[in-house]
């Protein structure tokens, strides 16, 4: 009785053993084929490195030849029209001549009775207006005013009879000089001297002023000065 039982162990162990190996060469076999299937190999396409990237972008590409466009005719509608320069005649080439005397140097001083000294120096005469340059010497005991009256204290006119408007300064619009002190300046007439004008008249202070030794405002006349 026992040896039955220890044979029929000893089958059943290498029954069991006999299965295990079936097993396990079955799943070496497995194993195997996944490992073949794993290693074949794979046909990819070569991908493109990046130097050979940059050699398709750099390639050369040919200009084309500049072509200047041709310039629009900017004389359309003009044919038959001469487009060369004229000459100007010789009467266009001169200098219109004007009508306007010279500058006049005058240089003539008068004395007024209060102190004051008044020199009338030169003219000059432009188109729009002429100008009266003058020097004065305030030698009285007082402050004094030049042309005391704003625009009719001080009067230009010509031997025609026509007057012309008085510029006062815009600071000092009557000319007010300090006892003691000396002033030189323009007084500016608005106006075109006419051609048959041949002489003026320069008044300041006449309306609003006096020859009294003291008056604040002195009265000057220079008159029939010749121009032409």
């Amino acid at each position: 009785m026992k040896k039955r039982i220890g044979w029929m162990s000893r089958n059943k162990v290498s029954y069991t053993l006999i299965i295990a190996l079936i097993g396990f060469v079955m799943v070496g076999c497995n194993n195997t084929e996944s490992s073949g299937a794993e290693e074949q190999p794979v046909n990819e396409q070569p991908s493109e490195t990046a130097s050979q990237k940059n050699d398709n972008q750099s390639e050369p590409v040919q200009d084309e030849p500049a072509v200047s466009e041709p310039e629009e005719d900017t004389n359309e509608g003009n044919e038959g029209q001469d487009t060369e320069p004229v000459e100007a005649t010789e009467q266009e080439q001169q200098p219109i001549a004007s009508n306007l005397p010279e500058p006049i140097e005058i240089d003539e001083t008068v004395y007024h009775d209060n102190g004051t000294i008044l020199t009338l120096e030169s003219m000059s005469f432009h188109e729009e207006y002429i100008t009266v340059n003058i020097s004065v010497i305030n030698a009285a005991e007082f402050d004094i005013n030049l042309v005391n009256g704003g625009r009719d204290a001080a009067v230009l006119e010509d031997n025609t009879g026509l007057s012309y408007y008085f510029m006062p300064p815009h600071r000092n619009e009557r000319i007010e000089i300090k006892e003691g002190e000396k002033m030189t300046g323009s007084l500016i007439f608005v106006g075109m001297l006419p051609e048959e004008a041949t002489s003026v008249n320069f008044i300041l202070n006449d309306k609003f002023g006096g020859k009294a030794d003291y008056e604040r405002s002195p009265s000057f006349e220079f008159l029939d000065i010749k121009i032409r």
